[in-house]
């Protein structure tokens, strides 16, 4: 049997390993992590924007999204236009840390609001603004 090892990081970065040939491939296979051993987790979120926010003319939403992955502070912008008023995002977080969201809105290329940021608590997030 013939293999090769891909190697991703959790930045997204992969690494491909020469091809090796061997009898069987049983005692390579270990394909899982202990759970008392693993450091990050998958979030899967659902992102709903109220048309509301874009009746104001010709605007358009910024949702950032901050988090740790390895200790370290990374950050996701998610762009919603009056087109696209839901999307669904994956991303990888460390274990027992904090997600915070903050809403900013564009107006041609200036940002007309900018909420504080929020704790994102659930797997869904409707994005109502207030009147």
């Amino acid at each position: 049997m013939k293999y090769r090892i891909t190697e991703i990081t959790n930045e997204g970065q992969s690494k491909v390993s020469a091809w090796q040939t061997i009898e069987s491939c049983s005692a390579l296979l270990d394909v899982t992590t202990p759970a008392n051993q693993l450091t990050c987790k998958k979030k899967d979120l659902e992102i709903e924007v109220a048309e509301n926010w874009f009746a104001e003319g010709d605007c358009s939403l910024k949702l950032l999204i901050a988090y740790t992955i390895n200790r370290k502070p990374k950050y996701k912008y998610v762009n919603f236009e009056i087109k696209t008023l839901t999307q669904e995002i994956s991303f990888f977080h460390d274990i027992n840390s904090e997600i915070h969201y903050q809403i900013n809105q564009i107006e041609e290329d200036k940002i007309i609001y900018k909420s504080s940021e929020i704790l994102l608590t659930d797997n869904y997030l409707f994005l109502n603004k207030l009147p």
